[in-house]
């Protein structure tokens, strides 16, 4: 894992765009995409088998296109 700082090269261009971006960001993996179109995957935290198979395979096919998943990465207290 990294942790990307707002004031460093490799954070996301346009979260400087937006009303109060995130100061930093925790990273896995080739941080060098990070200014590739990108789309986030929400779910929720008890979801069922279905839900998980389907999530996977939408997001396998869209990372096979070079498109970049977002997850806020949500845990479950």
């Amino acid at each position: 894992m990294q942790i990307i700082y707002q004031a460093q090269k490799e954070y996301p261009q346009k979260l400087n765009k937006i009303y109060a971006p995130p100061a930093k960001l925790y990273t896995l993996g080739d941080v060098s995409i990070l200014n590739k179109p990108a789309i986030a995957i929400i779910g929720c935290r008890d979801a069922s088998d279905y839900g998980k198979k389907v999530a996977f395979e939408f997001a396998y096919h869209l990372a096979k296109k070079e498109i970049v998943i977002v997850s806020g990465l949500a845990r479950r207290y």
